[in-house]
């Protein structure tokens, strides 16, 4: 009798053991499912975005739009770096200056092949480089002026 007893115990424990090996294990492997669903829709998510944003970048009035916001940015960060003595005032007019200029640079670019626009961004670049050693402004300034579409 005491051995069906304890035969009879020992089948509960594995039992037991069992059904709370399958509930964890079940838990564990419906997290790592949501977690890897998870990933592709935010993956997904992600190359949705970026292909909304390639087709946007094609619109003439978004690309104004995204040429105005960078030249915003610059302005900001000029009068910022003004302000904090990185720049003299007599740069920071300069800079000012030239970003109105390279500006209506950015906007001849709208419409134009990827090709050309690759041309004469490069082109820019260069006489932006030379304008900013003669004139002994910081590059990070003028790397940032040209926009390509």
């Amino acid at each position: 009798m005491e051995y069906k007893k304890s035969s009879l115990i020992t089948k509960k424990r594995v039992v037991i053991g069992a059904a709370v090996l399958l509930v964890v294990g079940s838990i564990a492997g419906f997290a790592i499912y949501k977690s890897q669903s998870s990933k592709k829709s935010k993956l997904n998510a992600t190359k949705n975005s970026k292909s909304a944003q390639g087709s946007a970048k094609s619109d003439p009035k978004t690309q104004k739009e995204l040429a105005k916001s960078n030249v915003d940015r610059i302005k900001e960060r000029v009068k910022t770096a003004e302000k904090d003595n990185s720049l003299t005032k007599d740069q920071a007019n300069k800079i000012l200056k030239k970003l109105d200029e390279v500006s209506k640079f950015n906007d001849s670019l709208i419409g134009k092949s990827s090709a050309d626009q690759g041309k004469l961004v490069v082109a820019k670049r260069k006489e932006l480089r030379d304008w900013a050693k003669s004139n002994n402004i910081p590059n990070s300034y003028v790397s940032m002026m040209v926009m390509r579409f």
